[in-house]
């Protein structure tokens, strides 16, 4: 939850001062009212920042709140598939813009093949 913008003191967010001038990465970056976000460009982020510190030399410390998360940059396996984890994102937003009645009928095409 701590990506997620404005949302310091629901999420018990470090501040500066606690942080002592040692980055944190992966806080903040997130608009909680428009965004989707899933645990898939999680990883790919996590995984682009952790490889991003060990190329200067340092070492990576992984925290967080949840351990699915922590865990998706170490085992890609664990990860349940979410819309727009497999590339269908467009499809979503698509689906986004059609009317209730057109979702409607789709659904039913879909259900009169089971």
């Amino acid at each position: 939850m701590q990506i997620y913008q404005g949302l310091d003191i629901a999420t018990n967010k470090i501040t500066a001062e606690e942080a002592e001038g040692i980055p944190h990465h992966l806080m903040s970056f997130v608009d909680a009212a428009t965004a989707r976000y899933n645990i898939h460009q999680y990883r790919q982020q996590g995984l682009k920042v952790v490889e991003e510190i060990r190329q200067r030399g340092r070492i990576p410390i992984v925290v967080g709140g949840t351990a699915y998360y922590v865990e998706s940059l170490l085992f890609e396996e664990n990860i349940i598939e979410t819309p727009g984890s497999k590339g269908d994102l467009e499809e979503v937003e698509e689906l986004d813009k059609l009317s209730n009645m057109e979702l409607h009928r789709r659904l039913e095409e879909v259900q009169s093949l089971y």
